[in-house]
């Protein structure tokens, strides 16, 4: 028994080394996206602005003036950057309560009908009748947009986009909800890295809404996890 203990032990430690190897890659890689430029282009502004006839050269002042502006627009980006990760590393306390999740899901649904497109995906809902659970229901909400968010995003060239929430109460008592879509779903390689901090396939992506969606359900005292076929869709589940 202790054996076993111990190999368990022993994958839990595995894993999440290689959780906080993978955040240190991404993080070493969105800050050198940074830097580099910023460093590259400080020296080359400063060789510029040591020859005396800059002023009387209008190539020189718009190599000059564009320089600034990519190092504006680079530390601006490294200032969201870090934003992201406070926001990420410091979740406001949680207030829980008794909650209703119909509720909870008609309040989400409510959001998430107001997205671009949203209005052409067909919701389903089956929910267990009654379920009450302990919750703060804001951070409960925001998982579920999260993931309600994504599943829009990518149904969005679908010919028939569906999206199906079910919910039940398990036998040991824990209350499972499962989100599922019938989208492009994702390839091994994606799906192991989006609840990654910071991870995004996305142009515009922060890549931290799973990341919290994942902190937020941790602080609830359960887990979730994502399956994905590629061509057949994907579903998000979280048992609290």
């Amino acid at each position: 028994m202790k054996t076993m203990s111990k190999i368990l032990l022993s994958e839990l430690e595995q894993k999440e080394l290689e959780s906080y190897q993978k955040l240190i890659r991404v993080l070493t890689h969105e800050i050198m996206n940074s830097i580099t430029p910023i460093a590259s282009l400080s020296n080359t502004l400063n060789s510029l602005l040591q020859q005396n006839e800059i002023h009387d050269n209008p190539e020189l002042t718009e190599q000059v003036k564009t320089g600034i502006e990519t190092i504006h627009d680079r530390s601006s980006n490294l200032l969201g950057f870090t934003e992201s990760y406070r926001k990420l590393t410091r979740l406001p306390l949680h207030e829980f309560e008794k909650v209703n999740l119909d509720e909870i899901i008609q309040n989400t649904h409510a959001i998430v009908k107001s997205f671009p497109k949203a209005e052409e995906i067909n919701f389903r809902v089956e929910l267990e009748p009654n379920i009450i659970f302990n919750a703060d229901p804001k951070m409960i909400e925001q998982v579920l947009v999260n993931i309600y968010k994504n599943a829009v995003e990518v149904l969005g060239a679908h010919q028939s986009p569906e999206i199906i929430t079910n919910a039940f109460i398990t036998t040991n008592e824990r209350l499972q909800i499962e989100i599922a879509d019938n989208g492009p779903g994702m390839k091994k390689e994606i799906l192991d890295k989006i609840f990654i901090p910071f991870y995004t396939t996305k142009q515009e992506g922060s890549g931290i809404g799973l990341s919290l969606c994942r902190q937020i359900i941790l602080a609830h005292h359960g887990y979730i996890k994502a399956e994905s076929t590629e061509g057949e869709g994907t579903r998000i589940t979280i048992i609290i």
